[in-house]
């Protein structure tokens, strides 16, 4: 059972003026996603941010990603900027970016088969339809070209 103070904060949460489309809280900190049209260098690291904070909240996740990235969270941050980053390539990725590149996107293994839809829900709640999907297929041609270049 909840405590009055656990119950509260959470109704805090979903109650607060910001939340919803568009916006992950989390611990008391409120992440909005990149305004729509915008590729920079900042708009990113929120699209990066908002994504960690997503992938913290479950406990799943949350577990298997402290263990890869030594739990040492910037490194998974610095990795999902890569990862997110258009210019990308997989032969500039970290080791860790491509751990999480295949997570993201190969449905392999329990974790796989978690993450790729939870990721996809979750560019579809931050952004909007037609971006979500361009950031999806950008992602998702990364990783085919990572699959290629490690075969090479």
């Amino acid at each position: 059972m909840l405590s009055g103070a656990t119950v509260r904060q959470a109704e805090r949460r979903a109650s607060h003026p910001i939340a919803g489309r568009g916006v992950v809280v989390a611990r008391g900190v409120v992440v909005a996603a990149p305004q729509p049209g915008t590729e920079t260098a900042h708009a990113l690291g929120r699209l990066a941010q908002a994504t960690a904070i997503a992938f913290r909240r479950h406990p799943h996740l949350n577990n298997v990603l402290t263990h890869i990235c030594g739990a040492d969270w910037k490194r998974l941050d610095t990795a999902l900027r890569a990862v997110l980053d258009p210019a990308a390539s997989p032969r500039t990725l970290s080791p860790l970016a491509l751990n999480l590149l295949d997570l993201m996107n190969a449905e392999r293994g329990v974790t796989g088969r978690i993450m790729k839809p939870y990721f996809h829900e979750l560019l579809a709640t931050l952004l909007p339809p037609a971006e979500a999907a361009e950031v999806a297929e950008r992602i998702g041609a990364l990783f085919r070209r990572a699959q290629s270049w490690r075969r090479i």
